[in-house]
């Protein structure tokens, strides 16, 4: 990978990240936690870095990257989940609920 360079030495090769049915906010079969994505981007991206996800179904890279002051680029050849994608994008920046409704959101300064 291009410019790859690992910022931690001492990091373990486990990963424990809290997860489970509760914490799914998607019907996307394969959703992670944000955490996770979080946690991966603090140690192989700097500030205002580009992140790029090619098959990004519901789009949690995006708001974990947002989150870490990344920039970010979702591809997502369904049209369904790249709209969920594009929300939770949206929500992460605005810091509304992704799930309300868009007439909701803007009640509350949210989405557009």
């Amino acid at each position: 990978m291009f410019g790859f360079q690992r910022r931690r030495t001492d990091e373990v090769d486990l990963w424990r990240v809290p997860w489970n049915a509760a914490h799914r906010d998607t019907d996307h079969a394969a959703q992670k936690p944000q955490a996770l994505y979080e946690r991966a981007l603090r140690l192989v991206t700097d500030a205002d870095a580009i992140v790029a996800d090619v098959f990004a179904g519901s789009g949690t890279a995006g708001p974990a990257s947002l989150a870490l002051g990344r920039r970010v680029i979702l591809i997502e050849r369904d049209p369904d989940y790249a709209e969920i994608a594009r929300r939770r994008c949206e929500a992460a920046e605005t810091d509304a609920d992704w799930r309300a409704p868009p007439e909701q959101a803007a009640l509350f300064g949210g989405a557009r």
